[in-house]
């Protein structure tokens, strides 16, 4: 890149293989939008979340380089460096420096080497992007579509089965409590989960680089736990409006699937159409593979966001709600 960008006079650069820029620097540059780039290492025990708190502005990670995209980098340089003076700490590399090649680079490809995780507004509505590791975007996605495989789908289903062939009727009528058969369920949920979480973040740590941080252990098992709980309710609720097995067998599995093609588990969000970004957000799966990406992904912090863990809990609490109001032991057929 630093070769290409001194020696040549023109410069075009692909995208599978579709050509998105041609021109000189200056040329893909403005093609871009004018901005200045400001780069600094971030300092060992500094959490990325206080630093984007103290400028006031979307923050990027590549492994512990801190990248600012700005229209003026006066501003965030007056409230980056007095943060950093107020707190004595060193900035290492700190740089404000015009777009280099590289950089245009990444901004045309952005999803070729790294994807986005999460998207936040300009001030003239233009998107900043966050970035993480291919490898830890999929480890994360992978990880929340099991929750959901596991706890969602499979108490639907089972709940749904054992209702209309009467098992549930004939355990309620037992000495044991009745919330205990849905608690066994939904432990022997979350005893596998806990064990695919653990096997897929071995696999990734083992054949794909996968790093995992201290602080970001905080945010793998906040989102986990969470994402386990709120799946297990969705689970609980959703059991009690399904009309028979059949129709149990389709609606959790499907909509597993369905949902993981909007909720940035497969393709990231960023490339799918504006309405269809709105609709993924809505769903706990989106904000469940958000929160394990960005806790795999991004260095210098815990990766929890409080709108991912308040989503979550919203739907969780919703659907315990909905679970406990709705929720019936009598087969579909003898309500009719």
């Amino acid at each position: 890149m630093d070769e290409a960008q001194h020696l040549a006079d023109r410069v075009a650069i692909l995208r599978h293989g579709e050509l998105v820029a041609v021109g000189d620097l200056a040329q893909i540059a403005a093609g871009t939008g004018a901005y200045t780039v400001i780069r600094f290492r971030v300092p060992p025990g500094v959490s990325v979340d206080e630093i984007r708190s103290a400028v006031e502005e979307p923050l990027e990670l590549s492994g512990d380089i801190a990248t600012l995209k700005v229209d003026s980098p006066q501003r965030p340089l007056y409230k980056l460096t007095g943060w950093a003076e107020q707190r004595g700490i060193v900035l290492d590399g700190l740089e404000a420096v015009h777009p280099t090649l590289e950089d245009i680079f990444l901004e045309l490809t952005a999803g070729d080497g790294a994807t986005t995780v999460g998207t936040q507004a300009g001030r003239h509505g233009d998107r900043r992007r966050t970035s993480v590791p291919i490898e830890a975007y999929f480890t994360g996605g992978l990880m929340a579509y099991a929750i959901m495989l596991n706890c969602f789908s499979t108490l639907v289903i089972s709940l749904t089965t054992q209702r209309e062939s009467g098992q549930l009727k004939r355990y309620r009528g037992t000495p044991v409590p009745s919330w205990t058969f849905i608690a066994s369920l939904v432990l022997r949920s979350m005893a596998l989960v806990a064990v695919m979480v653990v096997v897929l973040l071995a696999l990734g740590a083992a054949a794909y680089d996968v790093e995992i941080h201290g602080e970001a252990l905080v945010g793998l098992v906040v989102y986990t736990v969470l994402g386990t709980a709120t799946m297990c309710a969705l689970g609980v609720a959703v059991s009690a409006f399904a009309p028979n097995a059949d129709a149990a067998g389709a609606i959790g599995p499907f909509s597993a699937v369905i949902l993981s093609f909007i909720s940035s588990v497969f393709v990231p969000i960023d490339q799918l159409p504006e309405w269809l970004q709105q609709v993924g957000r809505v769903f706990p799966l989106f904000h469940l593979a958000e929160g394990l990406q960005k806790s795999l992904g991004v260095t210098g912090g815990t990766g929890l966001s409080a709108n991912n863990v308040a989503v979550l809990a919203l739907w969780g609490v919703g659907s315990a709600i909905v679970a406990a109001r709705a929720f019936k032991w009598e087969p579909q057929s003898a309500r009719g």
